[in-house]
């Protein structure tokens, strides 16, 4: 048993190394054409993406994005 698996390894081996190889390409490609920055909710329930972020995404006015919204911390109950 322990010499199957041996085998089954050594032999998915050089797959793992090309499955880690378009992993870290797949990321890299996600990051190039993606933004992920923190912003500040402002009257209006308005937010806005920074200048580095929308010159790397080439955003322009009407644009669709999609927008994923994680708080960073809890505020007090009033």
């Amino acid at each position: 048993m322990v010499e199957s698996i041996a085998k089954l390894l050594a032999a998915a081996a050089p797959n793992v190394k090309e499955l880690r190889r378009d992993l870290r390409e797949a990321v890299l490609e996600v990051a190039r054409e993606n933004a992920v920055f923190k912003a500040r909710i402002v009257e209006g329930y308005r937010i806005t993406i920074p200048d580095a972020e929308r010159e790397s995404t080439e955003l322009e006015i009407g644009d669709l994005v999609q927008v994923l919204v994680v708080p960073l911390k809890a505020r007090a109950k009033k």
